[in-house]
């Protein structure tokens, strides 16, 4: 489970480096960007939110695997 959340991370992560790679590429500031994005932004925090709150919450994947092997 771990791993899926920090998987989900990088990609959260490669998506706002996209993101801010489009903004330069059509030359918006960073104000008119912030306008365009406002909706995709707040998911995006949302999102991460939640992830961190799920790390907090989910036991680490080796801890995980030494549980199911003894149990």
């Amino acid at each position: 489970m771990e791993s899926e959340l920090i998987a989900m991370q990088m990609r959260i992560d490669i998506l706002k480096e996209q993101m801010e790679k489009e903004r330069l590429l059509n030359g918006l500031s960073e104000e008119e960007w912030n306008v365009m994005t406002a909706g995709i932004r707040k998911y995006i925090e949302e999102a991460e939110e939640r992830i961190e709150k799920t790390m907090q919450r989910v036991p680490k994947d080796n801890e995980e695997n030494d549980t199911r092997q003894r149990g």
